[in-house]
C-alpha cells in the first residue's frame, strides 16, 4: 500500500482562468504564446518544488475557464481576435504542450468552472498521490470555504498570489507564492474597461449601459446604471426600499454628498469572472484590479456595497460588529438591527458537531448565562462548552429569523435578524436560508450602537427568552440537505444546521 502511494507523484496546479489571466504578450500571440505559457508555469512550478523537495513529481495543471467570454473581453482591449472563440488556439496549444495540462472550456455559465475547480480540489487534496497543490483561485472569496477545512496543510496547500487576491485568504494561514510574468500582475493599460464581478465599480463610470436579460438564475447578469441613461431612477433604491432588488426595471444610481449620481450596487457588479457576463447580449467586461489597491481597498470596495442578493461574497465577514459594548444593540444608517458576527474555527464545528450528535446544548444557558431549570432537570446540555463551540451554537441559532426583525431591542433575543450564511441561496449558493429575502440586501455597516432593552418575565424561559427566540441547535454531519435549515458546510462536509419546530426548548 505504501509504496502504491509513492508510485507516480505528482503536484496539482489548479487555475480558475476567469480570474488568473496570462500576460498580454502571451495571449496575443495565440498559438506560440499558449505553447510560452505552458513552458514558463512549468519551469516555475518547479523552482518552487525544488525548494520543497519535491522535484521528483511531476506536475498537472489544470485550468478552467469561459473561453468565450475571455475571448470577448480580451479582444475588447486587442489582445486577441474579434471570432467568438478567438482565445482557443492559445488553449488548444498550451494544452498540446504538455500532457499533463490541459486549458479546459467549461462553458459559459460560472457555476460550470467553479464546480469542476471545487470538484478536482476535493478529490486530490487526500490524495497520497498529489504531493501538494497550487490553488489559483483567490481572486473568489467563494473558494474559501472549499479551502478553510485545510488550513492546516502548509506543506500540501500554496495560494498563487493575484492582483485582485481577497484579504479573507491572507486569514488562512497558508503559503503564497507569486509566478510573475505568468499570469498578469497590473490593470489593462485602457481605462475604459468596466470591472464585473465583486461589487467593484471602474475608475470611470460614464459609459453606455449594458442590457439586461431576464435574470433565469441569481447570478444572471446585471444592468449597468449610468449617468446620460433615459431609464427611469428608481427612487425606493436611493431610500434603500426597493424591494425588487436587482429585478428592478429602473435604475439602482444613489446620490452622492455633492448631489451627483452614482450607480448602484443592485445593478452594478465589481471585479469578477467572464461567466456572469456571457449571458448578457453586450460584451464581457475585464476583471483586474488597479495596481495602486490593497487588499484592504478589494475588501472596503467589495462589502460596502450590500445591494446584491446574487453576490456570494459574505458582507458580514468584514462589517458586522466583532465585540459589542454591553446593554447596546449595533444598528446600520437607517436603525435596522444588525447581529454579532459569529466566525467559528473548524475545530470549533467539529466539536460542536460531535457534542450535539449526543446531546443538544442549551441556549439559554450558553448563550444568556441562565437557564430557569438545574443543569439536572433541563433536557439540554448545561456542560462548559469553549468559546468556539459557543460561537458555532450562536451562529446555528442565527439562522432562525426574529419575528421583531430589525426593530427589536431585546438584548436577550437568540435569534437572527440578517443573515449569516456564506453559502446562502439569496447570495448565489446553495444553503436554504429561512430568513426573508429583503433581509439580505440591507447595508451591514454598524452606523451606532443603540441601548437595548431586557424584557423581564417573558412567556417561555424565564432569562427573558420568548418561545419564538429559544430556538435549539443540533447538529449532524447526515443531516440532508433541502427544506431542513441547513446552515453551512463549514468543516470536512460537516453541516450547521437549525431545525426550529424540531429544537424548540418548550
Amino acid at each position: 500500500m505504501a509504496r502504491g502511494q509513492e508510485r507516480n507523484p505528482f503536484v496539482l496546479v489548479l487555475v480558475d482562468g476567469d480570474g488568473y489571466v496570462f500576460e498580454d504578450d502571451l495571449v496575443s500571440n495565440k498559438d506560440e504564446g499558449g505553447q510560452k505559457a505552458a513552458q514558463l508555469l512549468d519551469e516555475a512550478v518547479k523552482r518552487s518544488l525544488r525548494d520543497r523537495g519535491l522535484e521528483h513529481c511531476r506536475i498537472m495543471v489544470r485550468i478552467y475557464a469561459n473561453l468565450t467570454g475571455l475571448s470577448k473581453a480580451l479582444s475588447r482591449v486587442n489582445l486577441a481576435g474579434n471570432e467568438k472563440r478567438s482565445l482557443a488556439p492559445f488553449a488548444a496549444n498550451f494544452t498540446r504542450t504538455n500532457d499533463l495540462f490541459d486549458f479546459v472550456d467549461a462553458g459559459e455559465l460560472k457555476e460550470n468552472a467553479d464546480s469542476k475547480i471545487r470538484a478536482l480540489f476535493r478529490q486530490f487534496v487526500d490524495n497520497p498521490q498529489c504531493k501538494h497543490i497550487y490553488f489559483a483561485g483567490c481572486h473568489d472569496v467563494g473558494y474559501i470555504n472549499e479551502l478553510t477545512p485545510h488550513a492546516s496543510n502548509r506543506d500540501r496547500i500554496t495560494l498563487v498570489r493575484h492582483p485582485a487576491f481577497h484579504a479573507e485568504f491572507n486569514k488562512l494561514g497558508l503559503r503564497i507564492e507569486d509566478f510573475p510574468n505568468i499570469f498578469r500582475s497590473t490593470q489593462l493599460d485602457s481605462q475604459h474597461v468596466i470591472y464585473a464581478g465583486h461589487n467593484q465599480a471602474a475608475p470611470n463610470p460614464l459609459h453606455k449601459a449594458i442590457p439586461q436579460q431576464a435574470p433565469a438564475v441569481w447570478n444572471a447578469p446585471q444592468q449597468m446604471a449610468f449617468a446620460g441613461s433615459t431609464q427611469r431612477v428608481c427612487k425606493y433604491f436611493q431610500s434603500g426600499d426597493c424591494k425588487y432588488g436587482k429585478n428592478c426595471n429602473n435604475l439602482h444610481i444613489r446620490e452622492t454628498t455633492n448631489g451627483q449620481r452614482r450607480p448602484g450596487t443592485d445593478n452594478v457588479k465589481g471585479v469578477q469572472s467572464w461567466r456572469e457576463t456571457s449571458q448578457s447580449s453586450a460584451p464581457p467586461l475585464f476583471p483586474v484590479t488597479t495596481p495602486a489597491q490593497s487588499d484592504s481597498d478589494m475588501m472596503s470596495r467589495t462589502h460596502n456595497s450590500s445591494g446584491d442578493p446574487s453576490l456570494k461574497h459574505p458582507d458580514f465577514a468584514t462589517q458586522l460588529p466583532k465585540d459589542v459594548p454591553d446593554g447596546m444593540i449595533p444598528v446600520n444608517a437607517r436603525n435596522y438591527r444588525l447581529d454579532e458576527y459569529a466566525d467559528p474555527l473548524p475545530d470549533d464545528v467539529r466539536e460542536f458537531n460531535y457534542r450535539t450528535s449526543r446531546r443538544k446544548l442549551c441556549n439559554n444557558y450558553h448563550l444568556q448565562g441562565s437557564c430557569p431549570n438545574s443543569a439536572e432537570d433541563c433536557a439540554y446540555d448545561h456542560s462548559y462548552a469553549s468559546p468556539g463551540v459557543t460561537s458555532a451554537l450562536r451562529q446555528v441559532v442565527s439562522g432562525t429569523p426574529c419575528p421583531r426583525r430589525g426593530a427589536c431591542r431585546r438584548l436577550n433575543c437568540l435569534s437572527g435578524h440578517i443573515c449569516q450564511k456564506a453559502d446562502c441561496k439569496y447570495r448565489g449558493g446553495k444553503a436554504f436560508c429561512r430568513l426573508p429575502f429583503d433581509v439580505h440586501t440591507l447595508e451591514l455597516e454598524v452606523a451606532r450602537f443603540v441601548p437595548g432593552e431586557t424584557l423581564k418575565g417573558a412567556k417561555g424561559s424565564g432569562n427573558g427568552t420568548s418561545r419564538e427566540d429559544n430556538a435549539s441547535a443540533s447538529a449532524s454531519s447526515s443531516t440532508p440537505r433541502g427544506e431542513s435549515d441547513t446552515e453551512q458546510d463549514v468543516a470536512e462536509g460537516a453541516l450547521l444546521s437549525a431545525d426550529a419546530e424540531d429544537a424548540l426548548h418548550r
